[in-house]
This record gives C-alpha cells, structure tokens and sequence, in this order.
C-alpha cells in the first residue's frame, strides 16, 4: 500500500485525487477494508483525518463541551491519526448483539436496514482478520451447552461473549 499526506503531498492548489473506492478512516474498521480490498481491480483510497503520527492540530477537532455524562480528563476516547484508536483500544473485539439492530421509539432515525443473522457470515472473515483462535467462540450459542453458560443464563439476561486480538494496532 502507498501512503501520502494530503496536507503536504498534494498542497493547496485544488488536487484532485479519484478512487473507485473511499474508505474514510483508517482504524480498525477502515483498515480491514483497505486490506480485504488490496490486490482487487479496485482503485481504493483511504483517508484520514490525522497524518502518520499524533498532531495536536488535528487531535484538537475532537474537543468539546461536554454538558452529558462525565467524561473523565485523562482518557482520550479517540485517536485522529493512521490506525486510530487502535493505537490504544486494548484489542476488545465483542459482536454485535440483536437489539444493536433494533428500532427504538425514542431514538430518532433507530434501526438499521439489515439484521445480525444478515451480519453473522462476516463474523467469521473479521475473526480472521482480527487473529481470533476460535471465530465461533464469540457466538453465545456456542456456549449454550457449557455449564458456566447455563449457570448465568436466565430471564431477561443476555450472555456476551468478549474475544481479545492479538494485534495491538493495525496501522
């Protein structure tokens, strides 16, 4: 893969750059593309809103006023820089669970247009990707015969199962 920063590399005269695909940002999601689509007959660009490294010009476009839940001063949820938060992201991979996919009265434009059963075949490709040792494991269902399973499994409470990636950042 070549690299260029767009802010240095193509200057300020109104450069043009043209794709087949764009791929906006480069973290974990954004760079799993860029790779499944490396080798393919596909001109593919992505782009980031940070250069190779940490800038504190580029960081300082996640500043806000906070006026919600507390956010705490010695954590930065967001990396704006090639890789991203997966410089720091602690490499927690954990699905998507139904209800991600739902509808809610009181969220405003809720629900997506596929559903988990329409994702699962992908899981499988990510764990790979991702160095997962058992892709199925992070299935709930795998596990619904394990007695540990069946022990904290009861009404109204959902299992989750949490995998951890050897790759501590994919840029």
């Amino acid at each position: 893969m070549d690299f260029l920063d767009a802010r240095s590399d193509c200057g300020d005269d109104g450069t043009e750059l043209e794709c087949d695909v764009c791929i906006v940002g480069t973290g974990a999601a954004g760079m799993a593309i860029a790779c499944e689509l490396e080798g393919s007959p596909w001109d593919v660009l992505a782009i980031d809103g940070g250069g190779l490294t940490v800038a504190a010009d580029t960081q300082a476009l996640h500043d806000l006023d906070n006026i919600g839940y507390p956010l705490r001063e010695d954590v930065v949820p967001r990396w704006r820089y090639f890789g991203g938060t997966t410089h720091t992201w602690g490499s927690k991979c954990v699905e998507l669970m139904p209800s991600d996919f739902a509808r809610r009265d009181y969220v405003p434009d809720s629900g997506w247009p596929i559903s988990l059963d329409d994702l699962r075949p992908f899981y499988r490709r990510a764990a790979a990707w991702l160095e997962l040792s058992d892709a199925g494991s992070a299935d709930p269902e795998a596990w619904r015969d394990d007695s540990s399973y069946r022990a904290i499994t009861s009404e109204g409470i959902a299992p989750t199962v949490i995998a951890w990636t050897p790759i501590q950042n994919v840029a």
